[in-house]
């Protein structure tokens, strides 16, 4: 990743539209179904080969390496994104409950070099007080929208790399990232790349599209999912980004962006922000009809150790104004679905009737 660009190493042919499985089929894998349902996702030797080559690369494992990752009971995709490039360079995996608790006593045991960490999760070790972590020499975050000043509270901790991963079930490999050795970095959560092979646009609203080897040929028993997935051999992701002709920043997906007073809104932008409050547990943001006239953008709180002042200010100080909550509904419990994540149906509901 040498001055942050990556040299295109072929030019990959266009993914099949043949709803037939791939005959080096190796694995299906379930998205989460943040779509509304969840599909198969086909795994072959083609995208191992990427997983395990652009994963290695990014995160410079070798034989000494031990990777130690943070996995949430409804996550399926660390097999692929840490534990096979882990294994393939020789090096070991361990893996910790979500827990502060259990992150501490695998950092004791496991003695990783590197670890992958999730936003929320890096939220609860700091409420919880931060144990060490300066054995490591590598913290990555594998999640789409990484809080402003987590990258600088790790490096001050005394790691010596930040890395901010992207990717998606459908690619399998981290698509981009991005390194950052220094607290003072303004661009920490910005993201480098394509990595690898990968061919990566935007079409006119933003939306990501991605081929090369790490993309999926398609879905399992879905040949209509497949064709409406791919644009010109490209595979839509469904996520937005933008590009200033050096660095990609997330800003939502497709998919669950609503109307607010005729601006578009990514409810996934607000709710990163939102969730890396201290205290926060679970967050959901929607969008009500005022009595008198208009739309007003609302979050749902699970956790009352913030205050509704605190979620504005933070909201106020990193998106832009439409993006920021006119209210903050305290809640003992946001909805989420079987995979864990905001269950926008319920949560909608819950809103009305709150509200």
């Amino acid at each position: 990743m040498a001055g942050q660009e990556v040299e295109l190493l072929a030019t990959p042919s266009s993914p099949s539209m043949d709803p037939a499985p791939p005959d080096d089929l190796r694995a299906i894998v379930m998205t989460s179904g943040s779509s509304g349902s969840s599909k198969g996702v086909w795994i072959d030797d083609r995208m191992i080969d990427a997983a395990a080559a652009v994963t290695a690369d990014v995160l410079q494992l070798d034989a000494g390496s031990v990777v130690l990752d943070l996995i949430p009971a409804h996550t399926v995709g660390h097999l692929f994104l840490a534990a096979l490039p882990a294994l393939a360079a020789g090096g070991k995996m361990a893996y910790a409950r979500f827990s502060p608790q259990s992150f501490a006593d695998a950092l004791n045991a496991a003695r990783p070099t590197t670890t992958i960490l999730l936003p929320v999760m890096f939220r609860m070790l700091e409420i919880a007080g931060l144990p060490s972590l300066r054995p490591l020499t590598t913290v990555a975050s594998g999640a789409s929208t990484v809080p402003t000043g987590m990258p600088a509270a790790a490096l001050r901790l005394g790691i010596t790399r930040f890395v901010h991963l992207f990717g998606m079930t459908e690619a399998l490999t981290p698509i981009f990232a991005r390194a950052t050795t220094d607290p003072a970095d303004p661009a920490a959560t910005a993201l480098a790349g394509p990595l690898g092979d990968t061919e990566a646009r935007l079409t006119d609203d933003g939306e990501l599209l991605l081929r090369g080897s790490a993309v999926t040929r398609g879905y399992d028993a879905d040949p209509a999912g497949t064709t409406a997935a791919m644009a010109d051999g490209f595979f839509r992701t469904g996520d937005l980004l933008d590009f200033d002709g050096e660095l990609w920043r997330f800003r939502g997906r497709r998919d669950d962006r609503i109307k607010v007073n005729d601006l578009r809104v990514s409810p996934s932008v607000t709710e990163a922000v939102v969730a890396s409050l201290p205290g926060v547990r679970a967050c959901a943001v929607g969008a009500v009809r005022r009595r008198s006239g208009g739309d007003m953008l609302v979050v749902l709180v699970q956790g009352g150790e913030t205050s509704a002042a605190a979620v504005r200010d933070a909201c106020r100080a990193a998106l832009d104004d439409h993006q920021v909550p006119k209210r903050v509904v305290f809640v003992d419990e946001v909805p989420v679905n079987a995979m864990g994540k905001v269950d926008r149906v319920r949560a909608a509901e819950l809103l009305k009737a709150l509200v």
